[in-house]
């Protein structure tokens, strides 16, 4: 309490409460899974632990059986890193919530693409790929047809520029005859 009012006396908005737990969970960035401990939690951010910690100003998903939390990086130092989420997090959910209870990972990946308007970012790298092989067969049927039409023109300019002559020669000995 006394923290607060130092806190408001100095211009500073007080922070809000955290509480200190050690709960482990899922990341999700870029399509990509990995483990975390979430250290920490207030209703706006977490305090996480990873192998990795992601740069600040990547946007995450935190699962926790049913619970998604979408959130920035806000910092980033060691093993540790924080997040800030825009929507109230429910702390109590999120720590009572046991391994086995909630939605399967596949319907939490489902859901987030559902939410995000698009496809999972798995596919995404799919289509890219496919996306990638199809500009490069467009590029070569592009250049052969152009290549066609280069030799096209060239064996026209040709019998253009050797037809004449090899008329008058044909001309010439049929005359002589």
């Amino acid at each position: 309490m006394q923290a607060a009012s130092v806190a408001l006396s100095q211009g500073y908005k007080p922070r809000e409460p955290r509480r200190k737990v050690v709960v482990a969970a899922r990341m999700r960035i870029d399509g990509k899974y990995s483990d975390v401990c979430i250290r920490d939690i207030s209703s706006r951010g977490m305090m996480l632990q990873a192998a990795t910690t992601p740069r600040p100003g990547t946007y995450i998903e935190i699962l926790r059986a049913a619970h998604i939390v979408v959130a920035r990086v806000v910092w980033a130092s060691d093993r540790r890193f924080g997040i800030r989420s825009q929507d109230r997090i429910d702390i109590r959910g999120i720590v009572e919530a046991t391994p086995g209870s909630g939605t399967r990972p596949a319907d939490q990946e489902r859901r987030a693409a559902d939410r995000s308007g698009g496809t999972p970012a798995i596919d995404l790298v799919e289509l890219a790929e496919r996306n990638r092989h199809r500009s490069r067969a467009f590029e070569f049927g592009l250049l052969a047809v152009c290549g066609l039409l280069a030799a096209g023109l060239a064996a026209n300019i040709a019998y253009g520029v050797l037809s004449s002559p090899l008329k008058a020669v044909s001309a010439h000995l049929n005359g002589h005859e």
